[in-house]
Formats: C-alpha cells, structure tokens, sequence
C-alpha cells in the first residue's frame, strides 16, 4: 500500500494494579478452580521452566530474549486454566491471563485463543468483556494502517490537498475507534481502569490534528466512507468525536451471576496459536473449588479511583480532558502507539 500512513512503534505491555499476593497464581485464584491443586502445579511447573529458559539462554542477551521465555510460559499458564480452571474460563481472571500474552509474545493479536473474547451474556463473564475490547483496540490500529488500500478508489479520485484531508480523517478514525472501544462496549467500567488514560495521554492528546477530527470526519464518515469496523464489531456503535464521549462508569471490574458445570469444549480438544498446537485434557467435572472469588475485594480497590474521578463525570469532554489527571493504571493493557505521516 501506499506509505502515507504508518504505523511506527506498537507495543503491548501489561501493568498490573498491585503485586499478586501468594494465594494467587497469576490472575487467578486455584482455590476457584475445579481442579485447584491441578492448577497450582501447572502453573508452578510452568514457572520453573521459565527461570531455567532464561538462566540457561538469556545471559548477555537482550530484552527479547527474556520476551521470548514469559510467552512460552504466558501461552502454558493459558493451557493451565484451559485444563484445570475451565469453569473460569469466561471470568475477568481469565481474560486477563490471555492479555499477558499481549506483553510479551510479538504480533500477538489474540486471534484463535479459546473462549476469548466472551461471547455476550455469558455465565460468570467479566463486568467487561475485556476481551473484545482488546480485540477491537488492535482492529483500529489495524485498520488506519489499510486506509487507503481498503479506499483506493476514492484516494486516486483525490487532488494532493484532499488527499491530506483524506489520511487525517483515517486517523481521527482509529483514534476515534480506539477511545469508543472503552466507552462503547464498558459503558458501566470506569475508563481509568481499562487503559483509556494511557491511550489519551500519549497516544491522542499529542496529537495535534485529534482537537480537528470532528470536521475531518465530517468530510468522511468512518464507518459508511472510510468503512472502518465499529467498536465491538457492533453496527450500531458510534464513533466518538473530541467532546462527544459519554460521561464516564463507576463500576469496577468483577464477575457476572452464573457458573460454568462442564467443560465447554468437552472433556479434550486442541486449539493452535500459528504452528504450535495445545491439546487440553480438561480436569475431572467431579473436582471441586475449594472456595468462590470474593467481589469485595474488587469493589474496595475501586474506592479511591472513584474519590479521584469525583465530579469529572458530569459531561463527556470533561471526560476527556480528566483523561490526563486520573492516576489509577490501568488493569491490563497499554498500548503505546505512534502515529506518523510519511512524505
């Protein structure tokens, strides 16, 4: 395609609210597991193979390196819930497990893990699907990157000036796309929690055409003229323009009503990530949790996030703008993203 548009620098990192406490093995707790001492060992087991990956390859190299051994064991700890924690499978711990991959596995765009996203109203599902938000924060950063070629037409039709107008609104689109994937499809979810400031502050109020972008998109639609995909892939979505965001949720992340009894997939299957293929033996439906996730705890970390939000709420350009000021990191994930325009 054409290089007037690039995409310079993607990179995934995961930032985690607090340290994980001993009862936890990752995001999730074994005690909430149909097999839970199943899972401890696996994950254990995991771990282990990931220190020695690093003590026996790693030495003098680079941060890749390192990389290179968290994905393995990021893609085992997912296996290790796929066999011995299938009933959480639609849970936030478990939404959050697969976004680590996005840490640390390069180009990992979560394409063919299993049970993610959640499919809508699924039993005991995350508050928010974070799931299909993170799907559809990497479909806006893909799809600036296909602009043109996806309106080829219309951009050879275009003088040199329209087409400036052209590639600016491309990118108002997946700035617009990628702030309407939190506000959108996590309404109820405090921003601040999904990411929303990390991508506002060094993604879209550097830059400086983003205050424009109302009459750029005027000039092209994103959905009917530039045929970007809505936010959640839902038709009815809306792309946001500067001072048109809703104003912000207050809930906190936390699991819907509902359980899982049997494994989904049945009792083994196997799902691949490009050439490499898993296969699941899922852990007996006759085991049992020894104990059940506690909401609380969710509902008490939110407390002093929601003291700093207080009165920022009111309309959606306040929201935007106390973007910047909300201090909480975000759960999951950050994208640092730079956009540039080429000669």
């Amino acid at each position: 395609m054409p290089r007037h548009l690039s995409i310079l620098r993607i990179v995934s990192l995961l930032a985690i609210i607090s340290p994980i406490s001993a009862a936890k093995y990752g995001y999730i707790e074994s005690k909430d597991c149909v097999d839970p001492s199943g899972y401890e060992q696996c994950y254990k087991t995991g771990d282990a193979a990931r220190n020695d990956c690093i003590n026996k390859n790693c030495k003098n190299k680079n941060r890749d390196c390192i990389s290179a051994c968290d994905c393995a064991f990021n893609f085992g700890v997912v296996d290790c819930a796929l066999t011995s924690c299938w009933n959480k499978v639609y849970s936030c711990e478990y939404q959050n497990t697969v976004l680590e991959l996005g840490g640390n596995c390069q180009d990992e765009k979560f394409e063919d893990i299993p049970f993610f996203p959640a499919p809508d109203d699924a039993p005991d599902a995350c508050s928010c699907n974070l799931g299909k938000v993170a799907t559809s924060l990497n479909r806006a950063v893909e799809e600036l990157d296909t602009c043109i070629e996806r309106n080829q037409d219309t951009w050879d039709s275009l003088s040199l000036d329209e087409q400036e107008v052209f590639i600016k609104a491309c990118k108002c689109c997946t700035s617009s796309g990628i702030l309407s994937s939190f506000w959108g499809i996590c309404p109820d979810t405090k921003p601040s929690l999904l990411g929303a400031d990390e991508y506002w502050n060094i993604l879209i109020s550097q830059d400086e055409d983003y205050p424009q972008c109302g009459d750029y998109n005027d000039v092209y639609s994103c959905a009917k003229d530039l045929k970007f995909t809505p936010p959640g892939e839902d038709k009815s979505a809306k792309f946001y323009g500067p001072g048109e965001l809703p104003k912000n949720g207050t809930n906190t992340l936390s699991n819907m009503e509902g359980s899982i009894t049997s494994p989904l997939s049945g009792a083994t299957f196997t799902w691949t990530d490009g050439p490499i293929v898993h296969p699941i033996t899922a852990a007996s439906a006759d085991a049992k949790p020894t104990g059940s996730s506690d909401n609380k705890d969710d509902k008490d970390d939110g407390k002093s996030d929601e003291a700093n939000e207080t009165g920022k709420n009111e309309t959606g350009k306040e929201d935007e703008e106390d973007a910047a000021s909300i201090i909480s990191p975000p759960v999951w994930a950050l994208v640092f993203l730079v956009f540039a325009l080429l000669p």
